[in-house]
């Protein structure tokens, strides 16, 4: 016998050893149980995490057209895009399919010269859209100048379309131009 181990009295008459059948089954039950109970909350604890996302990217956009409107001394626009992945970058979709940052106001025909082009945003994860502050889905494209401001108070909400109750991340600008992100600030209707 090896002089390091030496067995517990008991474990000398009775065997011990590791678990049974039944001891296990019972902990995989047990473990069965609480992840049954928490998976639940992990759904919506990644759903916000997801709309979060999306509305940082949202901000991200933001401040970059409002940095480069300063740098620039010209307005810089952000508007939806039609395909923000395509050749020809243009405006007139909704946000939920991406959106474009380029150098001068929003072109009345909706075609951005791919010059004019700073950076174009993929659509939003699939399951979510994005919505103004009535409900309605987002088309609408704004300018920031010079000065820093948008002359306009917008609210751009990210919603889950399989659980519009939820509340929703927002991208929240005022007239000033300033731009955070809130939660449950705007509106996610089921449309």
């Amino acid at each position: 016998m090896n002089r390091m181990f030496r067995p517990h009295p008991v474990c000398i008459l009775h065997r011990c050893g590791g678990l049974t059948l039944m001891e296990l089954l019972v902990v995989l039950a047990i473990l069965a149980i609480v992840l049954g109970l928490v998976a639940p909350s992990m759904q919506s604890l990644l759903q916000g995490a997801r709309m979060r996302s999306e509305a940082a990217r949202l901000l991200d956009a933001v401040q970059l057209a409002r940095s480069e409107a300063a740098a620039r001394h010209r307005p810089v626009s952000l508007c939806p895009a039609v395909d923000a992945e395509g050749a020809v970058p243009s405006c007139g979709g909704t946000y939920a399919g991406g959106w474009l940052v380029f150098d001068g106001p929003p072109p009345a025909d909706g075609t951005v010269a791919a010059a004019s082009l700073l950076r174009s945003y993929p659509a939003v994860a699939a399951g979510y859209r994005i919505a103004t502050s009535d409900g309605r889905g987002a088309d609408v494209a704004f300018s920031y100048y010079p000065d820093g401001a948008t002359r306009r108070n917008l609210t751009l909400s990210v919603c889950s379309i399989a659980q519009p109750q939820s509340p929703g991340w927002s991208l929240v600008i005022n007239r000033v131009g300033r731009a955070r992100v809130a939660q449950g600030w705007g509106r996610c209707d089921a449309t």
